[in-house]
């Protein structure tokens, strides 16, 4: 809020009966106008307000929306927050959505209603997983009534959180099933270590998710950043913030802070300054940006069919289009196609023959790549089953099939 200025217009002192002021207004607390937060209340034309927020911050935030919510659509707060992490925590959308359909909007979001699991021990139950009917075994299901055992559920949350990093899409066990695993199913299962790191994910992906917060780029740092610059603005403004921990960054970009340079022009620098290092040859040949939120992925299989783990955004490797568009035409993208209308001089000949080969030679490297990508591959998987196989008693065939069903 900026400072406010009374004047008297009439030269004399307004009544109070007159909707005006009187003297005691003069004694009134400066302080009462000035900024909460010590981020903001910017000295330059070319600052911007900011706000700094710690975990604790972030999390009483994520229960209030999910609150406020709850009560616009008469649903729990757990139901509330699934729904609000599908949508990016964008509330506006979310109860637009909803009220056109609540029911697609809830199979969209992996939401069922329905009492919270609970464990359960159960006599000839035999979990699908493990094949194991040991008498009295707790199990657990989901609203969507799939029911598997207690080991099998803890070891399955513990891989999704601790080595895919994974947290507010993390489905039922069962195959093909939507329905997410609310906080309450996950701290119920795991343990303590494993709630607290799935946490710190959840944290981290609204963070991720809001396009008016950042993360601070500080070693060790917890702090959050919250600031309103449109991307857009970005070749305009220089969005300079300060964490609480002291470190001065762009808020655009990450980068430390660069004025008067804009964000575009100093990607490039930097861009240009890399181009001779073996860190950026290897990046160029082997990364690609993600088309929808930029994040730099890396292709470690041999499939074209993408997605990105940023954004969930599907695309398709050689041609960086959106993968839906591929269709049933899935090698369409290697075709080249010769632009019409182009003149027959030498000049023109000559560069529309060096952009074919070059558009083949790319569809090539990147198929190479493929290749030897799915060699290593089958290398590892190779040696697993090896290893498998002379630790236990399987045979080759169990080792090879392990979850097929005896007849």
């Amino acid at each position: 809020m900026s400072d406010i200025e009374f004047e008297n217009t009439s030269g004399s002192e307004m009544d109070a009966d007159d909707g005006g002021f009187d003297d005691d207004a003069s004694s009134m607390d400066d302080t009462s106008f000035e900024p909460i937060n010590a981020g903001k209340g910017k000295e330059k034309a070319w600052q911007v307000d900011w706000t700094c927020l710690s975990v604790g911050d972030l999390e009483r935030r994520q229960q209030t929306d999910a609150e406020a919510v709850a009560g616009i659509l008469a649903v729990k707060p757990a139901e509330a927050i699934i729904l609000l992490r599908h949508w990016g925590w964008n509330k506006d959308r979310l109860i637009e959505r909803y009220m056109d359909s609540p029911e697609r909007c809830n199979a969209e979001a992996g939401l069922e209603s329905g009492r919270q699991p609970r464990l359960k021990r159960m006599r000839g139950f035999v979990c699908e997983i493990c094949f194991d009917d040991v008498a009295g075994a707790e199990t657990i299901a989901l609203t969507c009534d799939h029911r598997f055992c207690r080991t099998c559920y803890t070891h399955y949350l513990e891989q999704k959180i601790t080595s895919d990093g994974e947290s507010r899409r993390i489905q039922c066990m069962q195959s093909k099933c939507k329905l997410i695993v609310d906080e309450k199913t996950v701290e119920l299962l795991v343990p303590k270590a494993t709630a607290d790191k799935y946490k710190v994910l959840l944290n981290r992906t609204y963070v991720d998710d809001s396009s008016t917060l950042r993360w601070c780029p500080a070693p060790n740092c917890e702090f959050a950043i919250e600031c309103h610059v449109p991307a857009k603005a970005l070749d305009t403004i220089i969005p300079t913030v300060k964490c609480e921990c002291g470190h001065a960054f762009c808020f655009g970009c990450g980068l430390p802070d660069h004025q008067p340079c804009i964000c575009p022009l100093v990607k490039r620098w930097l861009k240009k300054c890399a181009d001779d290092s073996e860190t950026a040859n290897w990046i160029s040949a082997n990364t690609k940006e993600c088309p929808k939120c930029m994040a730099t992925i890396e292709k470690n299989g041999g499939c074209n069919h993408m997605t990105c783990k940023k954004c969930k955004y599907e695309f398709c490797w050689v041609c960086m289009g959106e993968w839906s568009a591929h269709g049933t035409s899935w090698y369409s993208c290697n075709r080249y196609e010769e632009k019409a209308g182009d003149s027959k001089d030498a000049q023109s000949k000559s560069r529309a023959s060096l952009e074919r080969y070059l558009f083949y030679y790319n569809r090539y490297a990147n198929h190479e790549q493929s290749a030897k990508l799915e060699k290593e591959l089958f290398i590892k998987i190779e040696k697993k089953m090896e290893e498998m196989q002379n630790s236990s008693q399987l045979s080759w065939i169990e080792v090879r099939c392990p979850l097929r069903r005896a007849p």
